[in-house]
């Protein structure tokens, strides 16, 4: 439904496997609402409930983000599975008119809580870096509570793809791929 800018959707779905004897529902429910005086609402509630033999499951996901402005938006989202919460999450996101984003989380389960880049520079490079923060017992580098996560993307030429990822914690994960298109129909990967 659409109506003077306020949009409502309502979707449902069923699953069977029938070897396994599960059988899942899904729905969704979203609103979107038009400029009101400076913030847009945008929210949405997904359900899950399964079957499997004598034993079922529920699963909400509610979700709400506001537009503030042009280029910012902040959202929180949950998962509860009928006992209580499983997943809380909160994010602010600067999406710049010129380009790149910027962004802090938090996740309230995991006890983290995060901030980031997210850039183009020019048409062949872009880089990616996030500091985490982990509350309570130190997970990162050296036993502190810090991470550093970061990628990187590279068009070394029109034919050569080079990207690189790095995570900085308890202990270092580094990963790098080169992607070379030989000819329209070969292409060669090392990782």
């Amino acid at each position: 439904m659409d109506a003077d800018g306020y949009k409502l959707d309502l979707s449902f779905g069923l699953e069977s496997a029938y070897l396994d004897a599960t059988k899942t529902l899904l729905g969704k429910l979203s609103f979107e609402t038009p400029d009101l005086g400076g913030i847009k609402l945008n929210t949405s509630c997904k359900v899950k409930k399964e079957w499997e033999g004598e034993g079922t499951k529920l699963t909400l996901r509610p979700k709400i983000n506001a537009e503030v402005s042009e280029e910012i938006n902040v959202g929180v989202s949950a998962e509860h599975d009928g006992s209580g919460f499983t997943q809380t999450l909160l994010q602010a996101v600067y999406a710049r008119k010129t380009g790149g984003l910027l962004w802090m989380r938090g996740d309230l389960m995991k006890k983290m809580f995060s901030g980031g880049c997210d850039n183009k520079l020019n048409d062949s490079t872009k880089h990616s870096f996030e500091a985490v923060g982990h509350l309570g017992e130190g997970k990162g580098i050296a036993g502190t509570p810090l991470e550093i996560r970061s990628g990187v993307e590279y068009d070394l030429s029109d034919k050569v793809e080079l990207k690189c990822r790095g995570r900085f914690a308890e202990n270092i994960e580094l990963g790098q791929t080169t992607e070379w298109e030989v000819t329209d129909n070969w292409k060669l990967e090392a990782t």
